[in-house]
């Protein structure tokens, strides 16, 4: 594929304006909703070939939301791109001042493969509100999820201004070697810091959607619930079998939780999924590929003396049992690097203090997960701990809401998106102000004109320290304006004396 005459023809229609057009971009939201519904048992059937989703997991986690996320944009849309108002000074009394979000013109997606539809397609969403055109990379790694996205956008949407190219690393390579006006990467940081260093040779923006190690603090005081602690958080490291970047990575705790956690989560799980052997259970994920099963089942064997739980493995099916570690250690493999699976490492802290020196000196993690009663606890975590999300008393749930801007910070990340935040990740907001011409306004402001006397001055840092008050009358400011530039020549005067 001809990569650059790609871009090139994606240039040319964003040039066109056609994709700045209001109804434009709701027509192709429209289609967009109409092509999840009419294909769900399809996108069903993809997902199940690639990760062995069941339909619940996918409905739940991938279709509700992209639909969800697809109809607040088309609701919203005039709302999102209409201007923005901003506050005054005097100088621009008479005037209009805003911002005007604007397109910044031919994007690139490029997805991971755990969530491959809703982490492919709900960028777009916001990619086509905001009036671009876009290329969207699917992960390799989900081909038939990906053939499927290619075929549906190609027959759904203007081929014109929205492409889908498949391919593995030499494609992605080749992409990025293209000048592109905004880069959107979901996947690991490794790859997160190739993307970032080839958009810096044209100076691209990126939001980076990265992962990292996210933590979970359970409190003492929250152990009078400790069933439904196991509940939330065995749901949130089951969920497309821990392949998710904001699964709970790890767990810090007492000693008294440990043995509490390791007791109620195997039987959570076997509650959960109808047997004591998830293994037979139609309703869970399997490892993507070869590469990960190995790489998860040797961080499991560099501590196996500290499995309690779990720790079993069927290469042939790609099968890893939801797995315990206890009394883990920050310098053992299995805290080095992000799981991405079913394993769940416990490391015992003495109290709240040591929870907290654990987290801050490792990289900011995506999510932070704490479990407690005490609000003296839950804002000691926020105000002492960096993150790009925080989920109390739940995990992953946070991912449902819309309107919360979903990102990360430092090594997890940088940007945001979901909801209003998808729109104006792929807009710039273009400061605009359009001065008045009016005689009487030119005579307010003659004072910014040389010679500057020392009454000039004056008027001057009045005009532009005085803030126009929203919902206050022009005569009333003016008033107010010259009874400030009266008391400043009177401070004036008597400082002099």
């Amino acid at each position: 594929m001809d990569f650059s005459k790609l871009v090139g023809n994606l240039r040319q229609t964003f040039k066109s304006q056609v994709t700045k057009d209001l109804k434009f971009r709701r027509d192709q939201l429209k289609n967009f909703h109409r092509m999840i519904l009419e294909n769900e048992g399809r996108i069903i059937t993809a997902l199940h070939q690639d990760l062995n989703k069941c339909e619940f997991e996918t409905r739940f986690s991938e279709l509700t939301l992209l639909k969800n996320e697809i109809r607040l944009m088309i609701d919203n849309l005039n709302k999102f791109a209409q201007k923005r108002s901003v506050s005054k000074n005097m100088v621009s009394l008479f005037d209009s001042v805003f911002t005007r979000p604007e397109p910044f013109g031919v994007v690139l997606i490029i997805s991971a493969w755990n969530y491959p539809i809703y982490l492919t397609l709900t960028p777009l969403v916001g990619a086509i509100a905001a009036g671009n055109c876009a290329v969207i990379k699917p992960s390799e790694l989900s081909p038939n999820t990906a053939k499927l996205i290619q075929e549906l956008v190609s027959k759904f949407l203007d081929q014109s201004c929205y492409v889908v190219v498949n391919g593995g690393k030499e494609e992605t390579g080749n992409l990025l070697n293209e000048r592109f006006d905004k880069i959107l990467y979901t996947g690991s940081t490794r790859v997160g810091k190739i993307v970032y260093q080839k958009a810096a040779e044209h100076l691209t923006p990126c939001v980076l959607e990265l992962g990292g190690k996210s933590p979970c603090y359970v409190s003492d005081d929250a152990l009078g619930h400790i069933e439904m602690i196991a509940k939330r958080i065995s749901f949130g490291k089951t969920v497309c079998v821990g392949q998710t970047c904001v699964a709970p990575d790890y767990v810090l705790c007492s000693r008294r939780a440990q043995e509490m956690l390791v007791e109620w989560i195997p039987r959570v799980i076997a509650q959960h999924y109808g047997s004591a052997n998830p293994e037979d259970s139609n309703e869970i994920c399997r490892i993507v590929n070869d590469m990960h099963f190995e790489r998860l089942k040797n961080l499991v064997e560099s501590s196996r003396n500290k499995v309690v739980v779990g720790g079993h493995f069927n290469k042939e099916k790609r099968w890893i049992s939801p797995t315990i570690l206890t009394d883990i250690q920050g310098d053992e493999p299995i805290m080095q690097e992000e799981i991405f699976g079913p394993i769940l490492p416990i490391k015992v802290v003495e109290n709240l203090d040591e929870a907290i020196n654990f987290i801050n000196a490792r990289e900011k993690p995506l999510s932070l997960y704490i479990f407690s009663t005490s609000e003296k606890v839950k804002n000691r975590l926020l105000n002492e701990t960096s993150s790009g999300s925080v989920g109390i008393n739940d995990t992953l749930l946070h991912l449902t809401i819309e309107n919360l801007p979903f990102g990360g910070v430092g090594f997890s990340g940088m940007g945001a998106y979901h909801g209003q935040s998808s729109f104006d990740t792929f807009s710039h907001q273009k400061s605009v102000m359009d001065h008045s011409m009016n005689k009487i306004v030119e005579t307010l402001e003659m004072s910014r004109y040389g010679p500057y006397s020392n009454f000039k001055k004056l008027v001057l840092n009045e005009l532009l320290t005085y803030r126009w008050v929203p919902g206050l009358s022009w005569f009333s400011g003016l008033i107010w304006f010259f009874l400030g530039l009266a008391s400043a020549a009177f401070a004036q005067v008597f400082t002099r004396k």
